[in-house]
């Protein structure tokens, strides 16, 4: 009764306050209300996503939390992906006609919300009804409801999936993009696995490096040795014929031959892969097919890149991983230099219509 009783308050005497405000801190308090076609409205006018999911399952008579299979962590799961995919499909049929969800689905009619305050409390004697806000009764249109429980029941069918549970909820009926859709949203709202770095990995592949500069070295020492011999040999044939003689190789190697040395043959695939567009989503793609962890790719490159150049080549904070912007096109050229081409199916991302 507080909300409603803090609402009657602010009307009668007149404050400088929303009166809706307590009814929507209540609704951000998983407190049941009266009045949830007017909340949706208020709600759906600032951002979706920040929609109360509570507000929601009472205006579709469902109680996620009533289910003794799903944890609270699968509860906060289907909340996200729900009320990201209402977001993307409100921008997304606004940008078709300029009408969005509610503008679609709203009724003809708006009806007016009168009620005699809490007399005992405000009034030591009746008074008159008072008048606070008009809304749309979205929750008595079908095809409203209907999209609304089936976006629910595809997040939970699909976070069924994901976690092993047996069984699926029945009625998970959508048309057009919208299965695609809450399947992307799915996907975002998935937590990205912590990456360690190994340490006696680390060690590992710095002794390997270690070896394959000693190689490189020793090679270098070796062809050094032999054009001194043939130099002193028989100078007048270097004279005429130059070009015979053997080429000095350098004696040290760049940072990123060593990097390239360090690699294996998946580390630089996913580098020349996260050069494209869409790179992150494509390597991803891959490595599902391989049965690899992209992050352990990853994880194997930045490993390398501290001990080869000093620090870390991929920004595993951003959204997508990606390469640092600085070391482009150093990685570029080593790729072109190794003659490394991505050979990825490209199948998966298509564009999504709704």
């Amino acid at each position: 009764w507080l909300p409603d009783w803090l609402c009657d308050y602010l009307l009668v005497n007149g404050c400088p306050v929303d009166p809706l405000l307590p009814l929507q801190q209540a609704a951000e308090l998983n407190v049941a209300s009266r009045y949830t076609d007017l909340l949706l409205a208020r709600y759906a006018a600032l951002d979706w996503e920040k929609l109360p999911f509570a507000l929601l399952e009472q205006m579709l008579n469902i109680s996620l939390e009533a289910s003794e299979i799903y944890t609270p962590e699968d509860r906060a799961i289907i909340a996200e992906v729900v009320l990201r995919a209402l977001a993307g499909i409100d921008a997304i049929w606004k940008q078709q006609d300029g009408r969005g969800i509610l503008a679609r689905f709203r009724p003809h009619r708006a009806r007016a919300v009168k009620r005699l305050p809490f007399t005992n409390a405000l009034f030591a004697r009746s008074t008159r009804l008072i008048y606070f806000a008009s809304y749309y009764p979205y929750s008595e249109q079908p095809s409203f409801v209907a999209m609304l429980l089936g976006l629910v029941k595809q997040a939970e069918n699909l976070l069924r999936a994901k976690r092993g549970y047996r069984g699926r909820v029945r009625g998970a009926s959508l048309v057009g993009g919208l299965p695609a859709l809450i399947e992307q949203s799915f996907r975002q709202a998935q937590p990205k696995p912590r990456i360690e770095i190994d340490a006696a990995k680390v060690a590992l592949l710095t002794r390997q490096s270690d070896e394959v500069r000693d190689l490189l070295l020793t090679e270098t020492e070796d062809a050094e040795d032999a054009r001194r011999l043939v130099s002193n040999a028989n100078c007048d044939e270097k004279l005429l014929h130059p070009e015979t003689l053997s080429r000095p190789i350098e004696a040290d190697i760049s940072p990123y031959q060593q990097l390239a040395a360090c690699l294996g043959e998946q580390e630089l695939l996913a580098l020349a892969t996260l050069l494209r567009p869409q790179g992150w989503d494509e390597l991803v793609q891959h490595c599902q097919q391989q049965a690899i962890m992209p992050e352990l790719l990853l994880d194997n490159i930045n490993a390398c890149a501290l001990e080869s150049i000093g620090d870390l080549l991929i920004d595993t904070t951003a959204a997508q991983p990606e390469i640092v912007e600085e070391y482009l096109p150093n990685v570029e050229t080593m790729l072109n230099e190794l003659g490394r081409e991505v050979k990825l199916d490209d199948d998966y991302h298509t564009k999504t219509h709704i």
